[in-house]
């Protein structure tokens, strides 16, 4: 697989994908209407009846919620929050347009969709950590209500259920939280149990821990050179290490002012040894390689991966085969975070809307309760109880994840058979204490692809490392209205 467009996977250019909204139509986007009528959702053909200023009523006479999202996760999670509220299922019903962020679609689509307003503007919609502060904190944070018009007594609602730092980071625009988010997606290198056993003697979390990372990152190479010389890539390819290097260190802009933090040069050497040591098998993230290695296939035997709960659960349990039961959890060499779904409402929205977007909010971010959503989420319940309402159609597989609320995570099961019965929460829920959202920015997808760019170069030998960097500060220079400093 050619390495740039395996590492480029990671994202689009986005200032560039704005463009195209002005230019027609972006194709398809993967947008949907799935609504269920019997749980406070409006199907596609419902007969509207009538306005009642800048809302609209359904033919029951329901006011109509406008919902947007980028997956359907809290799409289902408003249709249980209405089947188990009947007293605002009776009076609202959410309409939802759930489009794929693939190609920045999704906002593409939702930036003039809030700037348009009038009664077909979102009333509530969701962002993913790559763009939220874009919603938060960037160009588009007008249009993001406080949540304390909302929820009452909201930061001591904050502090009681013990919220992860950094998701209340990311959703604060001054002292203001305008969005929070309902899962912890802090990070966790997840390894091969043989492979550790092989190489290092142990499949001990904490030894493994402590053997890829006691000292950063040159640990985790001493590590990888050992996997190597027994026959074993320590990872698929270099984009594996970025998602624990990119949302650490300080972030690229400051003060309209370019930053490079250590920890990002650090990357290209790192970048540069993983290829020239054969110590990875060169591989991106999503691809072929990346999803064979999960189930033990490949030249090589790959040792770890680095990520959150979401990526066991989602993403390796259908791929690992023959490998399932094989995998731990450790603490990384580095704190970090990947992904996750901040909720956001529009700050127009009418004041019909208030009270039961606030008490959504309040049962979807901040609920510690077993009738909450993120007791539910955490236990690998919420699909089965999707499924008793009648929402969906099978009550699919227990998927346990790891929620934003620390008083929740205290009281869950994160033992899980995939892990050989160990208990993930248990290093995953400390891992939202070492990650922080102050090394993100609303221009990081650009800025990451550059970056990559010039790393990928260096590391195979196209480019001296001197020339990378400068290249590298004349794409920011050249593309953006960030300053440089170029001594």
């Amino acid at each position: 697989m050619n390495k740039k467009k395996g590492l480029l996977l990671l994202g689009v250019a986005f200032l560039a994908a704005l463009v195209l909204v002005a230019c027609g139509d972006s194709g398809d986007t993967g947008t949907t209407n799935n609504n269920n009528n019997d749980n406070g959702a409006a199907p596609n053909d419902a007969p509207e009846g009538t306005t009642s200023g800048a809302l609209r009523t359904d033919g029951d006479g329901r006011y109509i919620i406008n919902a947007r999202a980028f997956t359907d996760e809290v799409q289902n999670a408003s249709y249980l929050f209405m089947y188990l509220h009947p007293e605002f299922s009776e009076q609202f019903v959410f309409e939802w347009t759930v489009i794929s962020d693939q190609d920045n679609a999704y906002s593409i689509a939702l930036d003039p969709a809030l700037s348009g307003g009038g009664i077909d503007m979102p009333h509530i919609f969701t962002a993913e950590s790559a763009f939220a502060l874009r919603y938060t904190q960037g160009m588009m944070a007008n249009y993001a209500m406080p949540y304390s018009q909302l929820i009452p007594n909201l930061d001591a609602r904050i502090a009681e259920a013990g919220i992860a730092p950094f998701t209340v980071e990311i959703g604060t625009r001054g002292s203001d939280v305008v969005g929070l988010a309902f899962q912890s997606t802090g990070g966790a290198m997840i390894y091969r149990r043989s492979i550790a056993q092989s190489v290092f003697g142990t499949d001990d979390p904490v030894e493994i821990a402590n053997i890829t990372g006691a000292n950063g990152w040159d640990s985790f190479l001493d590590a990888a050179r050992e996997l190597e010389s027994a026959g074993y890539a320590a990872v698929v390819g270099a984009g594996d290490l970025w998602q624990a290097i990119r949302t650490t260190g300080s972030p690229w802009v400051v003060d309209n002012q370019l930053v490079i933090d250590p920890a990002r040069l650090q990357m290209m050497e790192l970048h540069r040894a993983l290829y020239n040591e054969n110590l990875m098998l060169d591989g991106g993230a999503w691809s072929d390689d990346w999803f064979g290695a999960m189930g033990g296939t490949g030249d090589r035997e790959v040792f770890s991966f680095f990520g959150p709960a979401w990526l066991i659960n989602h993403v390796m349990a259908g791929n690992v085969n023959d490998t399932y039961g094989d995998w731990a959890v450790a603490v990384p060499p580095a704190g970090f975070f990947w992904g996750g779904t901040w909720t956001m409402v529009n700050a127009d929205t009418p004041s019909e809307l208030h009270e039961v977007l606030g008490a959504f909010l309040e049962w979807l971010t901040l609920d510690t309760t077993p009738d909450g959503f993120q007791y539910r989420f955490a236990n690998g319940i919420f699909t089965r109880d999707l499924y008793e309402a009648g929402i969906t159609s099978s009550p699919g597989n227990v998927t346990k994840d790891v929620v934003a609320s620390s008083v929740v995570m205290d009281i869950a099961d994160g033992h899980i058979d995939m892990l050989g019965g160990q208990d993930m929460f248990a290093t995953f829920a400390p891992a939202a204490v070492y990650a922080t959202g102050s090394a993100l920015t609303e221009f990081d997808i650009d800025i990451n692809n550059w970056f990559l760019d010039q790393s990928e170069l260096y590391a195979t030998g196209a480019k001296s490392f001197e020339d990378a960097v400068r290249d590298f500060k004349q794409a920011v220079e050249d593309q953006t209205l960030i300053q440089v400093n170029w001594d």
